[in-house]
Order: C-alpha cells, then structure tokens, then sequence
C-alpha cells in the first residue's frame, strides 16, 4: 500500500510542474522566441521565457535578468505586443489581476536538466 502511496505522489508530481524544452516545440514558438532562446543559450544568459495562457490568449513572459534588481520582467502577445509589464526602477505591475488569471505555465528556457 505504501508503495502504492509512493508512487501516486510521483505521478501527481510530475503532473503539476510542465518543463519544456524549446527544440520539442520550435515549430509552434513565435520567431522572437526562438531568436530570445538562442541569445539566453549562446550567452549563458541567467534569463526566463515562460509560456502561458492569460484570459484565455498565450502570452509568453520574457525576465532577461532573474533576479537583477530593477530588473523588468515583459508579457508579450504572439505577435511580441507588449501586455504586462512588472518591476524595474519604476516598480511597475501594470497586470494586477495577471497571476490570478494565467495556467498552462511551460518554461521554454532555462530548460530544466533531467
């Protein structure tokens, strides 16, 4: 039974949390993606694209520096329109309701090592 336990909590796990890899998807990515992907790869950069639905649209949300202060992190619409943007010096959050309202997170990059 334990067993049993055991591994419903590592299927539920796995469920949860969607990495992607880019290659797998290049096809479906807008041509800015792929272009942003390849710059983060060549440079090693210590950026993030996350791919998600926001009010029923896939948005892409671009953070070319986790974790820099005043850094600012931009959604943008598949045609690279800008939606949202959050932080930098300003602070800005011009999506309040952004967080309550995505699903479907991928992380196209960094792409989690298995």
């Amino acid at each position: 039974m334990n067993n049993f336990i055991i591994l419903l909590g590592i299927i539920a796990a796995s469920i949860g949390c969607k990495h992607n890899d880019p290659q797998n998807n290049a096809t479906d990515l807008p041509q800015w993606v792929k272009d942003n992907i390849a710059v983060f790869e060549k440079n090693n950069a210590k950026a993030e694209i996350d791919q998600m639905t926001y009010k029923g649209k896939t948005v892409f949300l671009v953070d070319p520096c986790v974790k820099c202060p005043d850094d600012l992190v931009t959604v943008y619409d598949r045609d690279k329109n800008i939606l949202c943007e959050f932080g930098g010096i300003a602070g800005l959050n011009t999506c309040r309701d952004f967080n309550s309202n995505i699903k479907d997170k991928v992380v196209l990059w960094p792409v989690e090592k298995k």
